[in-house]
């Protein structure tokens, strides 16, 4: 993998962090997150083979929700 080529996607951050999502329908989740430097490439990869997985979060969530007065974006807030 060549380190010399930008990342496609949008720019964030006043640093100009290059961010690129892909979806492909059919395939289990996965995120792959790298962090590169001048000769190194550090990256970190989570897989979801079984929807099963997404459910305790998905219940947490709806059990506070009910109660919230107030927008909360992510579940870190509840955990």
């Amino acid at each position: 993998m060549s380190t010399d080529v930008l990342a496609r996607g949008q720019v964030l951050g006043e640093d100009g962090v290059r961010v690129h999502s892909l979806v492909l329908p059919g395939l289990p989740a996965s995120t792959t997150v790298y962090f590169s430097g001048k000769g190194e490439i550090y990256s970190i990869k989570h897989e979801i083979i079984d929807v099963q997985s997404l459910m305790p979060g998905l219940l947490l969530g709806i059990r506070k929700v009910i109660r919230l007065k107030n927008l909360v974006y992510g579940l870190e807030k509840f955990l």
